[in-house]
């Protein structure tokens, strides 16, 4: 009980200081997919499952950053797999568990978007029926209350959309784990070349428009092709 209270601290202080830094500079500058995973694959000795990871979900990124929240992804997708390895269940590229992380962590940072997208309309249309702070006798000290108050509820928020993101992750994975059979050694390979290559054809997509499904089909066909060679 005590270990699961202070994992569930980590990923609420971690996920809501990574977030807010998002939602003040308006985009993903400092926290990248790559780094995240890669760092937190690192340091649990994960390195193969958070690299894996960390370049599918910057390659999707890439491609279509407009619709999703990719820095939460990124933070489900470590925190799915740091609080698995804790539990000693380690992840390995391709595999089907690692990919119920990968595609839950995705499907996580979509939904939030959306909600936050939506909060986000309904708090500018209450903001514009409110009083305006520049004509009140109080408004620097108006302001400053809004700024804190926007602050405050940023990072619970925030802290809020991390745990339950990590939560519906590693139950993904917990799932798999338990429905699906150990995937045959080459599928796994053809899958972990597979997904960061359809990546790389989103983002060459996003550039080319038209010739999206062109690109994703070539992606999928040279992996298959270098994996049945291995």
């Amino acid at each position: 009980m005590g270990q699961a209270l202070i994992i569930l601290g980590v990923v609420f202080v971690a996920g809501a200081v990574l977030l807010l830094e998002r939602r003040c500079l308006g985009k993903p500058a400092v926290v990248q997919p790559l780094v995240l995973c890669l760092l937190t694959g690192a340091t649990i000795g994960e390195v193969e499952a958070g690299l894996w990871l960390g370049i599918s979900l910057q390659l999707l990124s890439m491609g279509q950053s407009h619709y999703c929240n990719w820095v939460l992804a990124a933070i489900s997708a470590a925190g799915g797999i740091a609080v698995m390895s804790v539990y000693d269940i380690h992840l390995a590229p391709g595999a089907t568990a690692t990919v119920a992380v990968l595609c839950a962590s995705i499907l996580v940072g979509i939904g939030f978007d959306l909600l936050d997208r939506k909060m986000n309309l309904s708090r500018s249309v209450s903001e514009q029926k409110g009083v305006d702070i520049w004509k009140s006798e109080q408004g620097g000290e108006e302001f400053t209350a809004l700024i804190h108050r926007n602050i405050v509820r940023g990072f619970l928020f925030a802290g809020i959309q991390s745990v339950l993101g990590v939560g519906l992750v590693v139950t993904a994975g917990y799932l798999m784990l338990g429905v699906a059979a150990p995937a045959h050694p080459e599928v796994t390979i053809i899958v972990a070349l597979v997904i960061p290559l359809f990546g790389v054809a989103v983002t060459l997509g996003s550039l080319s428009g038209r010739l999206f499904p062109l690109y994703a089909l070539i992606g999928v066909a040279v992996s298959v092709g270098i994996g049945g060679m291995i």
